[in-house]
């Protein structure tokens, strides 16, 4: 009797005892833990994550500056289409033209042979310093040999793009301002045959302005696609803890 009791006593304290799988909740994933970590750290630097990186685009557009000659193409066909209207404009004064009109004429024309083939020079001369591939030089000696001189690297890089953007900004409005505005003032002295000729060089002087010149886009692109890396915004949000309170919570949440 007393071996029945001790084997019904035991299996009752084994379906009364819950198993030791179901309270040992399962250990962490270590990989993911691991990665997660890689992911937030590299957070912190959105110049290694961006693609292409600054580096790697200052070898491409230094591959493309074989054509050096077609870098800056609206402000070289700008300046050509005012001194192509300047050259064009000799002897096409309107009828009845004053002598000090004709005067004011001659000027104009002059000057806009002046800027006409200022800019068509100046256009070819900026596109042979190959900015990009003096850039890329200026980095080929450093070594990516850990996270800082990486990191290092392409800030530099970043500033060879910046630094070839400033200097075509204020001369994309230059080209387009100066020779736009001689090209129409110029037309006032002519002809309706010069008018025509002069309204198409004016709308070709704008090309600057309604073309953006490749070494902004270029930039510009860059910068557009560092900012999509990640986004960083805050929110306020509720959680209902088991205890049933409110807590509030304080988001950052990162946009890929």
């Amino acid at each position: 009797m007393r071996p029945v009791l001790c084997l019904a006593m035991f299996m009752l304290l084994a379906i009364s005892t819950p198993s030791f799988a179901e309270t040992v909740s399962p250990p962490p994933n270590q990989s993911a833990v691991g990665s997660m970590s890689d992911i937030t750290s590299a957070l912190d630097y959105p110049e290694l994550q961006v693609v292409p990186r600054a580096s790697e685009r200052l070898r491409m557009e230094s591959v493309n500056e074989k054509n050096w000659y077609f870098t800056h193409w609206q402000v070289e066909a700008s300046g050509l289409a005012t001194l192509t209207n300047a050259l064009l404009a000799q002897g096409e004064y309107r009828p009845n033209l004053s002598q000090n009109d004709q005067t004011t004429a001659a000027t104009m024309i002059s000057i806009s042979e002046v800027f006409g083939a200022g800019w068509l020079i100046g256009g070819v001369i900026v596109g042979s310093q190959k900015p990009y591939h003096e850039g890329l030089d200026s980095i080929s000696h450093l070594k990516e040999k850990d996270e800082r001189s990486t990191l290092f690297r392409e800030r530099l890089a970043e500033e060879s793009l910046e630094r070839t953007a400033k200097l075509m900004r204020p001369i994309k409005w230059a080209s387009a301002l100066t020779n736009f505005s001689t090209t129409v003032v110029t037309g006032i002295y002519l002809s309706d045959q010069g008018r025509i000729v002069a309204g198409v060089a004016a709308v070709i002087g704008l090309l600057p302005l309604l073309y953006e010149d490749r070494s902004i886009d270029v930039y510009e692109k860059h910068l557009d696609y560092k900012r999509k890396i990640y986004r960083p915004m805050s929110g306020l949000d509720f959680r209902m803890s088991p205890d049933q309170k409110i807590t509030p919570l304080a988001k950052l949440k990162w946009e890929f």
